[in-house]
């Protein structure tokens, strides 16, 4: 992952700050929603996080996928 890292940094300022390096050059994504759930809005933001949760990064991978073959890369 650490050849990413520059591509990560420049292209996902969408990630803002909740995407982070661990102490072996991993990116991890944070405050994913885990689960899903029927409430309102004050619920839907109350509801606990976690990192790299496949609910949150299954999207991004699909995100960065796209974001790459819109920049031309195959």
């Amino acid at each position: 992952m650490n050849n990413h890292r520059p591509i990560l940094n420049k292209k996902l300022p969408l990630a803002g700050n909740t995407l982070r390096y661990d102490n072996n050059g991993n990116a991890v994504i944070g405050q994913i929603c885990i689960g899903t759930g029927i409430g309102d809005y004050a619920h839907y933001i109350a509801r606990p996080t976690s990192e790299n949760d496949l609910h949150g990064a299954g999207a991004f991978i699909l995100m960065c996928i796209e974001m790459n073959l819109a920049a031309g890369h195959e």
